[in-house]
C-alpha cells in the first residue's frame, strides 16, 4: 500500500469519525436539573407517549398536535423533523417567552383551558418538578400549566388549570440549527366588505412565495413583490426561502362579509316583528346610521340608545375604542349582528365587522326625557329598551328578586346598585328605569332612580288581628298570596300573606 493511499484512507476515516461525532453531538438531551438561564432550543415531550409538541404546525391548539419521537438514553436525535418541531425559549421581563417553529409565541391567559398562539411574547415561568418540566402562565382565573392530554380522541399539548399529564423538556446540543423564520402575513382587515390589502414580510434576504386559494405554497408559487388586494373570501399562505432552506407555512384567513344598510327605525321594526318568545338573527350583518341618537343608559356590556321614538340595545359595544356614557349624543355609522333577542331589539357586536371608528360621540349634560309609563306597559314590553318613569308604585321581594307593583300588575327589577331602600313596606315610590331585558315574555327593569313619595293609603276596618297574625293594613297595590303561596285577588278572604306578613281579611 502506497504512502499516498494510506494518507487517503486516514483522511476518510477521520472524516467519517467527524461526521459520526457531529451526529452524536446534534441531539436533544433531557433537562434533569434547572439551569440558571433556560434560553435555548427545546423539544417539549410527553415521554410516556413518545411524542413531542409539533411547533411547526400552522394551528397549534388542535388535537394530535404532535410528532412521534424515539427516546434513547435520555436524548432524541436532531433530525429535520425534530428541528422543524422545536420551540425556542428566551428570557423576557418576568420570565421566558416560548416561541414555536411556526413563529408564534405560546401561552394562555384566559379562563378555562386552552392555548394561545400570539405574534407577541407571552410570559411563561419555567421550573422543574423532579424530572418534569413546569411551564406556566398567569390567567384571569389562576395559573395555567402546559401539560399533555392523553385521551385517545383529544391527544394534545395545551395549558390546563389542573390534571392531565406532566411534560419534559429536551434541550438541543450541538452545532447551531439554521432555520428560516416563517413570514408574517397581515391585512388591513381580516373581515371586509369590498377589499382588503395584504402585506407579507420575511427575514432579510429571504424570498417569499404565496398562494391565495388555500393550497400549500412552494418555490414555484407566486413570488411576493408588493402588497396586493383581496376582494373575495380567501386563505393566504406563504413561505420564506433562504440559503436553500424553506420556512414553515404562514397562513391568514380573510373573509368577505355581507353588510346591509338600514335606518335605526328599520332595524328596530325588523326586531319587533319577530317572535318575541325566541331569538331570531338577521341573515348577514347590518349597518345603521346614528343621527343625534341619545344614550339612555350604559353598563359594562351594552348601551341603550333612543333615536326618534324608538330605542335599541347595542350589546358588546367596544368601549375600548370609544368611551360612551348616559346622555351622550351619537352620530355616524355602526355595524354588527342584528337580532331580536327574546323581544329585545339588539345590534350585537361582531369581531368580523364591528368598530366604533365611524361613531362620533358628543358629551351632553341634558338628561334624556323618561316616558311616563305604567307597570302594565312594562309587562307587555311596550317601551322595550327605553327609559321610563313609573309613579306611585310599591316594592316587594319574592325570594332573591324585587318587584314593582301597581294594582294587579307587577314587574321584575334588576338590582345592580343600592337604590332599593332598606324599609319599603307600605310605601309609595316614583322610579325611573330602563326596560333592559325580558323574562317569561315580560319586560324587566334596570332601576336608575327611586324616590319615596308617601305611604300606601289604608282602608280602616278591613283587617283584624288574631294571635300570630300581623295587624298591619293591606297595601292596596301589593300582590296578595294565600298560605299555599298561590296569588289571589284583592277580594280574597281569610289568612293571607302580603309584603311577607300575615293578615286576616274578613
Amino acid at each position: 500500500m502506497t504512502k499516498t493511499y494510506k494518507l487517503f484512507l486516514t483522511a476518510v476515516v477521520a472524516s467519517v469519525a467527524s461526521i459520526s461525532a457531529m451526529a452524536q453531538t446534534n441531539k436533544y438531551v433531557k433537562v434533569t436539573s434547572a439551569p440558571t438561564d433556560w434560553s435555548g432550543d427545546y423539544l417539549i415531550v410527553y415521554e410516556t407517549g413518545s411524542v413531542a409538541f409539533d411547533g411547526g404546525l400552522e394551528e397549534l391548539d388542535v388535537a394530535n398536535n404532535v410528532i412521534d419521537v424515539t427516546i434513547s438514553d435520555g436524548s432524541i436525535a436532531a433530525t429535520e423533523a425534530t428541528n422543524a418541531a422545536k420551540f425556542t425559549i428566551a428570557a423576557v421581563d418576568g420570565g421566558y417567552s416560548v416561541k414555536a417553529a411556526n413563529g408564534k409565541y405560546i401561552g394562555f391567559t384566559a379562563k378555562k383551558n386552552g392555548l394561545r398562539a400570539s405574534t407577541t411574547a407571552i410570559v411563561n415561568t419555567i421550573s422543574l418538578d423532579g424530572s418534569n418540566a413546569v411551564l406556566s402562565t398567569s390567567a384571569t382565573d389562576g395559573t395555567k400549566t402546559l401539560r399533555f392530554n392523553s385521551a385517545v380522541d383529544q391527544k394534545r399539548f395545551r395549558y390546563f388549570a389542573s390534571g392531565q399529564q406532566a411534560i419534559q423538556l429536551y434541550k438541543y446540543t450541538g452545532t447551531a440549527i439554521v432555520t428560516v423564520a416563517a413570514p408574517e402575513i397581515s391585512a388591513t382587515a381580516t373581515s371586509f366588505e369590498e377589499s382588503t390589502t395584504v402585506t407579507i414580510k420575511a427575514e432579510e434576504g429571504a424570498a417569499i412565495y404565496y398562494t391565495t386559494d388555500g393550497t400549500e405554497p412552494t418555490a414555484e408559487s407566486t413570488a411576493y413583490t408588493a402588497a396586493f388586494d383581496v376582494t373575495e373570501t380567501a386563505t393566504v399562505k406563504a413561505i420564506a426561502v433562504k440559503g436553500g432552506k424553506t420556512s414553515s407555512v404562514a397562513s391568514l384567513a380573510l373573509t368577505k362579509v355581507d353588510v346591509t344598510s338600514m335606518t335605526f327605525a328599520e332595524a328596530y321594526d325588523w326586531c319587533i316583528e319577530q317572535d318575541y318568545t325566541k331569538t331570531t338573527k338577521y341573515e348577514g350583518y347590518v349597518r345603521i346610521t346614528f343621527d343625534n341618537a341619545k344614550v339612555l343608559y350604559a353598563d359594562e356590556t351594552a348601551i341603550y340608545v333612543r333615536q326618534g321614538e324608538k330605542a335599541m340595545q347595542f350589546y358588546g359595544f367596544p368601549f375600548s375604542e370609544k368611551a360612551v356614557i348616559a346622555n351622550d349624543i351619537l352620530n355616524g355609522t355602526y355595524a354588527g349582528q342584528l337580532q331580536a333577542y327574546k323581544g329585545i331589539p339588539e345590534l350585537s357586536a361582531s369581531t368580523k365587522i364591528t368598530t366604533a371608528a365611524n361613531v362620533t360621540v358628543t358629551n351632553s349634560e341634558d338628561a334624556a326625557a323618561a316616558i311616563s309609563a305604567t307597570v302594565a306597559d312594562v309587562e307587555t314590553r311596550t317601551y322595550i329598551c327605553d327609559l321610563v318613569e313609573l309613579t306611585k308604585v310599591t316594592i316587594t321581594k319574592d325570594g332573591d328578586y324585587f318587584w314593582l307593583n301597581s294594582g294587579d300588575n307587577d314587574v321584575e327589577v334588576k338590582v345592580t346598585n343600592s337604590l332599593i331602600p332598606t324599609e319599603y313596606t307600605n310605601k309609595l315610590y316614583n322610579v325611573t328605569a330602563v326596560v333592559s331585558a325580558t323574562y317569561k315574555n315580560e319586560g324587566v327593569l334596570t332601576l336608575l332612580s327611586c324616590e319615596y313619595v308617601g305611604e300606601v293609603p289604608t282602608e280602616p276596618g278591613v283587617v283584624t288581628a288574631v294571635e300570630g297574625v300581623n295587624a298591619n293594613l293591606l297595601d292596596a297595590n301589593a300582590p296578595i298570596y294565600n298560605l299555599q303561596g298561590q296569588r289571589v285577588d284583592k277580594n280574597a278572604k281569610g289568612i293571607l300573606i302580603q309584603n311577607g306578613k300575615k293578615v286576616l281579611v274578613k
